[in-house]
């Protein structure tokens, strides 16, 4: 996110917004099982993966930044779906669906800027 120019303020919201999303699908995993709760996060990587590619390939530049632009508009259409269609996300929030963006970033699934080598290790 960071290489996309995402502000860091930004950046700790969509980690929230992350562990947020993360104790949900725990919470499902212990009330549900780990099926449904598979079945579920399955569906929001499907809804919210899509919405995420589909905003890449709309802001994507050789030439600029784009991760604020695509933050900006990832989060009026996720607004937008869960408003319109509530029952594709199992009584989640918005804040949810931000995370399970943040998720797929951390799965290298997202991306803000343009793709690049993530080092295996760093050295101190």
């Amino acid at each position: 996110m960071a290489a996309g120019d995402v502000s860091a303020q930004n950046i700790r919201a969509a980690k929230d917004h992350k562990h947020s999303a993360e104790a949900l699908l725990i919470e499902w995993r212990y009330k549900h099982g780990a099926s449904d709760a598979n079945r579920k996060f399955d569906q929001l990587k499907l809804i919210v993966g899509n919405e995420c590619r589909e905003v890449y390939d709309q802001v994507f530049s050789e030439d600029d930044s784009f991760g604020q632009k695509m933050l900006i508009e990832i989060r009026n259409r996720l607004r937008n779906r869960i408003t319109r269609e509530p029952n594709l996300f199992f009584g989640c929030t918005y804040e949810h669906l931000l995370g399970i963006a943040g998720i797929l970033t951390e799965m290298c699934e997202v991306w803000w800027s343009q793709e690049f080598e993530i080092p295996s290790e760093v050295s101190p």
